[in-house]
């Protein structure tokens, strides 16, 4: 017999995860227990960060190419790369305690926010022999393109219009058979997303299996993008891109 389990955790630095958790409760919860009605999930588990890691001075530290890279691109903000190490962490091990508890045959898990993070997830997942299949689900959207993710539902109908040419541009920039350097391919979505009053923190573009910065876009790629819209700080998309042709001319 196949079981739906659903779990959700909120990580956050403890001193405001109590505050966030609640509002969380209040805002979202009802939500997700009727979506797992709606697609008859078995079971619902919701550990707290705080059970989990009761002591959350004395727990692993991870790092490595994906984590350390993951912190430096917060640089730009220092307020959101204090700390960022630990965050990430408790992600990453979050999950594989997690695993332990439940023991799942597959993992389904969005590639949004955390693409990068979960990428280094599934490297987790084999160093460490877990029999788990790992499926990482495609980003939901809105008909405007727009991801469906509690950050986007924080911003007015203005900013929403205006997050939408994120990933109206990613979608252009795919569809190009030959594509110029990496530096005017940042430009080109960078000028875009400022045209539509946002501001971009950083544009990477990566190979799409180890993640490594491309100097060159010669094979599959992701380009990873965040933005600022409004009083939202942080808005993450990518997207997948592949040359037809080797050239660079556009």
């Amino acid at each position: 017999n196949f079981h739906t389990f659903y779990y959700f955790y909120y990580l956050n630095h403890p001193e405001r995860y109590e505050k966030h958790i609640a509002e969380y409760h209040a805002e979202f919860l009802k939500d997700d227990l009727a979506t797992c009605e709606k697609y008859d999930v078995d079971i619902l588990f919701q550990p707290s960060m705080l059970d989990v890691y009761s002591n959350l001075t004395n727990k692993i530290t991870l790092s490595g190419l994906l984590v350390d890279r993951f912190i430096k691109k917060r640089a730009w903000n220092p307020n959101l790369a204090n700390g960022y190490g630990d965050i990430i962490s408790l992600y990453l091990l979050m999950n594989l305690k997690i695993f332990n508890i439940v023991s799942p045959d597959v993992s389904v898990i969005g590639e949004k926010d955390v693409y990068e993070l979960t990428s280094y997830l599934k490297s987790l997942i084999d160093d460490l022999n877990y029999s788990i299949k790992l499926i990482i689900a495609p980003t939901i959207r809105d008909s405007n393109g727009v991801a469906l993710s509690s950050r986007n539902a924080a911003l007015n109908k203005e900013e929403l219009i205006n997050v939408s040419s994120v990933y109206k541009t990613l979608q252009e920039v795919s569809t190009w058979s030959e594509y110029p350097s990496i530096q005017r391919v940042k430009m080109y979505i960078n000028e875009r997303i400022e045209a539509s009053d946002g501001t971009v923190n950083y544009i990477d573009i990566c190979c799409a299996e180890t993640l490594e910065e491309l100097k060159t876009i010669d094979r599959k790629a992701v380009i990873l993008v965040s933005t600022q819209f409004g009083n939202v700080i942080e808005l993450y998309d990518n997207i997948i891109i592949e040359p037809k042709h080797l050239g660079y001319a556009r």
